[in-house]
C-alpha cells in the first residue's frame, strides 16, 4: 500500500513538471499574446525581427535591405536607375541624372545636359553627321555662280579659277574673283559677242582726230590706273594712224590737266600706244571741267596742235566717279559740242553717275560702261566702232 501510494504521488509529481515544462516553453515559442518571441530574443536584429518555428527572420524598414553580408544589419536600399541616372552618393536609395558632357563628353564638339541624357550640337559652319550624331562635318554652303565649297574648309566657299579647271578662253585667261576674264594678244580683240573668242582686229581707216581724256584722280588707285592705260593702248591699236587717216591726242586730269601729246606728235599706231603706256599718275581730285577747258582755251584741235578741218573731233573721256564739280563739268562739255565736238564718255565701275555721263556724251549712244576695269575689255569693241564712225 504504501509503495503504491509513493508511486502514485511520484507521478503526479512529474506530470506537474511535464506541465510547467510545457507552459514555459509554449510561452518562449508563443509569448504571453501569443506572438512568437523565442527566436528574436537573442536574435539582435538591427531594425526588425520575426519568429519561426525554429530560428528567426531579421528585416528592414521601407527603404532598406537586409545586408548580404550580415543578415542583422540593414542597408540603405539600392534604386534600379533608369539609364542616363546614378544612385545619389551616399543614398543609392534614389536616382540623380548623370550629366555626361561634364563627365565624359562624348561629342566631337558642343554638348548639352538634359534629364536623363545629352545632346550633341555644332558650331557655326557645321552640322551633326547623320550617321553618327556624336560628330559633327562641315556644312556644305550654296554658293554663288564662279564659286564652290574650299577643299580645306568645305563651309565657306572659295573662288573657282576657271582658267585652270575649264580653260574658257580662246587666247589669255585671267581670273577674277567669282569670274574670269579672256584677253588677246596684240593685233586681236576680244569676240564682240562671244568674250571667250579673239578676232583678228579689223583696223580702222576712218579719218579722225581723236583726244583721249584718262581720269588720274585718287580714286583710281595704282592698279586701276594701270588697266586704264593699257586699255587706252588697245584702243589705239584698233585703228591706222596717219596723215590721211586717224591721230591721237591724250592728256590727265586730276587737281589739274597734263597734256600728254597733242594730235601732231606721233604719225604711227605704235607709237601713241607706247606714248599712253608711259603716262604718269597723279592722284588727287576729279575735275573734269578743267579736262573740257583745257581742249577748248588751248586749242587742241586747232591746226597748229594737229587739228584738220576735214577730219570730226572727237573726245574720249574715261571716268571712274562723279566730277568734283558737276555744274562746271556739264558747262565745259557744252561748250565743246557747241564747236561740233563729239564726246564719248566710259564710265568704270560702281561709283560713276549715269546722269552724269549721259548729260556729257553727245548722244546716248555716245554712253559707254564698264562694270570695272578688269572688264574693259568687253566694251572694247564696240567702242572702238563708235569712234571709228567719225
Amino acid at each position: 500500500m504504501k509503495t503504491t501510494a509513493l508511486l502514485t504521488r511520484n507521478c503526479a509529481h512529474t506530470k506537474m513538471l511535464v506541465g510547467l515544462l510545457l507552459f514555459v516553453a509554449s510561452v518562449l515559442v508563443t509569448g504571453t499574446n501569443g506572438q512568437p518571441v523565442f527566436g528574436c530574443l537573442f536574435a539582435n536584429c538591427q531594425q526588425n525581427c520575426r519568429n519561426k518555428l525554429l530560428g528567426h527572420e531579421c528585416y528592414c524598414n521601407s527603404g532598406y535591405t537586409v545586408d548580404p553580408n550580415n543578415y542583422r544589419k540593414c542597408i540603405v536600399a539600392r534604386a534600379n536607375c533608369n539609364s542616363g541616372f546614378e544612385n545619389v552618393p551616399g543614398n543609392p536609395s534614389r536616382c540623380q541624372d548623370i550629366d555626361e558632357c561634364q563627365r565624359t563628353n562624348p561629342c566631337q564638339q558642343g554638348c548639352t545636359n538634359t534629364v536623363g541624357g545629352f545632346q550633341c550640337f555644332c558650331f557655326s559652319g557645321f552640322r551633326v553627321d547623320y550617321l553618327n550624331s556624336y560628330r559633327c562635318i562641315a556644312e556644305r554652303p550654296t554658293c554663288e555662280k564662279g564659286f564652290q565649297p574650299s577643299v580645306s574648309n568645305p563651309s565657306i566657299c572659295a573662288d573657282i579659277n576657271e582658267c585652270e579647271t575649264s580653260h574658257p578662253c580662246d587666247q589669255t585667261c585671267v581670273n577674277l574673283h567669282g569670274s574670269y576674264r579672256c584677253t588677246c594678244r596684240p593685233g586681236y580683240e576680244v569676240n564682240e559677242y562671244d568674250n571667250d573668242r579673239c578676232n583678228l582686229i579689223q583696223e580702222c581707216t576712218t579719218l579722225a582726230d581723236i583726244v583721249l581724256v584718262l581720269d588720274s584722280s585718287g580714286s583710281m588707285e595704282d592698279k586701276n590706273n594701270e588697266l586704264q592705260l593699257n586699255f587706252a593702248s588697245r584702243f589705239v591699236s584698233h585703228f591706222l594712224v596717219g596723215n590721211s587717216k586717224a591721230r591721237f591726242g591724250a592728256l590727265l586730269f586730276s587737281d589739274f590737266v597734263e597734256n600728254l601729246f597733242y594730235l601732231n606728235k606721233y604719225t604711227s599706231t605704235a607709237d601713241v600706244s607706247k606714248a599712253i603706256l608711259r603716262a604718269p599718275y597723279h592722284r588727287g581730285t576729279t575735275l573734269t571741267n578743267e579736262a573740257f577747258d583745257f581742249i577748248r582755251t588751248e586749242g587742241v584741235f586747232s591746226t597748229p596742235k594737229g587739228g584738220r578741218s576735214n577730219a570730226p573731233d572727237i573726245v574720249v573721256v574715261f571716268t571712274d566717279g562723279q566730277s568734283t564739280k558737276p555744274a562746271l563739268t556739264l558747262a565745259a562739255a557744252d561748250n565743246l559740242k557747241r564747236q561740233n565736238v563729239r564726246i564719248v564718255a566710259v564710265g568704270i565701275g560702281n561709283e560713276v553717275s549715269k546722269e552724269e555721263l549721259r548729260q556729257v556724251a553727245s548722244s546716248r549712244d555716245d554712253v559707254f560702261e564698264a562694270s570695272s576695269f578688269e572688264n574693259l575689255d568687253y566694251i572694247e569693241q564696240k567702242l572702238a566702232k563708235n569712234v571709228c564712225r567719225g
